[in-house]
């Protein structure tokens, strides 16, 4: 039996555990075969990682992670936990500690591969001061610990491409498993809303028969549109400042101008809702409040909060291309019926 932090031996761990431990406040351990471990506590040697698990069986796991984090710290709403940790585990766990309202920050997320890691670790030692940490015997996870400046090299060598751990996450927020929250129910009291990330909207029978009737075309109940806010933007770098929580807002009540979304349910459903444009403005406002109560009427969303925005426009891409939303025009799979019409509707409003 060894003590937890003296188990593993990589150089990799050993530079995270030194930062872990420099921060001078509580720090843990993940283990894909005991979930969250305190540093100290004696363990056998094993080999078992989280890439050996089911799918299914990894939500578990994070779970038992957040879990054991509410034992030993009470509610974890509002603590800011700093991720050490490879894709597959970050991927998995940072849903389930956004749902519970905890605020993340990866450091070494977009930095690629273990010299760099090390090299990231090497420039930070020495200069943190009484800060908290976490960290993975298969990942690290730091509690509370600051980020790296802009000068380090997480900020000059970002990853703008999502990890396919990434995508199985995003996969199961908005299809396999989703939460979903009508538009009349918004906002929830759902975690991660304040963060940047995806969205799914759906639309009930009695929508998807008036979409269908304003497109000539048949649109089924379900998934029906798709999209992102908040992604980093390239090749400038720069990144949104738009959250889940306004962008959704935005869908429901804002107006076709700023919502794709709101701009292609009103070239669909003008004649059926009466709608009135205003000029310049698309429509009048009555007739973006009969949009609203239509969208909160039939509509219903979910989400997938992201901690790194570098990648989301990638991730985004890639979702879409498996999920393939009728009434999305861009990184789907085939040109369909509906899709042409959409696209006539839009031109016959004046938009390109």
């Amino acid at each position: 039996m060894h003590r937890a932090r003296d188990l593993y031996a990589s150089p990799l761990w050993r530079a995270r555990r030194g930062y872990a431990e420099q921060t001078g406040s509580p720090w843990f351990i993940l283990s894909a075969l005991h979930e969250l471990v305190d540093p100290d506590e004696p363990l056998a040697p094993y080999d078992f990682a989280l890439a050996d698990m089911p799918r299914a069986e990894r939500r578990t796991w994070a779970d038992g992670v957040v879990a054991g984090l509410e034992r030993r710290l009470g509610a974890i709403a509002g603590i800011v936990f700093e991720i050490h940790a490879g894709g597959a585990y970050r991927g998995v766990l940072e849903p389930a500690l956004l749902g519970g309202g905890a605020t993340l920050e990866s450091p070494t997320a977009g930095i690629r591969g273990v010299g760099s890691q090390l090299a990231w670790y090497a420039r930070l030692a020495g200069m943190l001061g009484n800060q908290a940490a976490m960290t993975e015997g298969d990942a690290e996870f730091d509690v509370g610990a600051p980020s790296p400046d802009s000068t380090s090299p997480a900020a000059e060598s970002r990853r703008c491409v999502a990890a396919e751990e990434e995508v199985e996450a995003a996969l199961d927020a908005l299809d396999r498993d989703p939460v979903i929250v009508r538009a009349s129910d918004w906002p929830p009291s759902l975690g991660g809303l304040d963060r940047p990330g995806l969205y799914s909207w759906s639309v009930d029978e009695r929508g998807a028969e008036m979409l269908s009737r304003g497109l000539g075309h048949d649109v089924a109940a379900g998934r029906i549109y798709a999209g992102l806010t908040g992604a980093t933007k390239w090749p400038s770098g720069n990144t949104g400042k738009n959250t889940l929580h306004k962008r959704i807002r935005g869908h429901i009540g804002g107006n076709v101008a700023g919502s794709t979304l709101r701009l292609l349910l009103a070239s669909v459903l003008s004649a059926q809702l009466g709608l009135q444009p205003d000029a310049p403005k698309p429509l009048r406002r009555a007739s973006e409040k009969t949009l609203e109560l239509w969208i909160r009427a039939h509509l219903s969303v979910a989400v997938h909060p992201v901690v790194e925005p570098d990648s989301l426009a990638d991730l985004e891409r890639r979702v879409l291309a498996h999920l393939d939303p009728p009434l999305n025009l861009n990184n789907v799979n085939t040109a369909t019926p509906v899709r042409a019409r959409l696209q006539e509707l839009r031109r016959a409003c004046g938009e390109p």
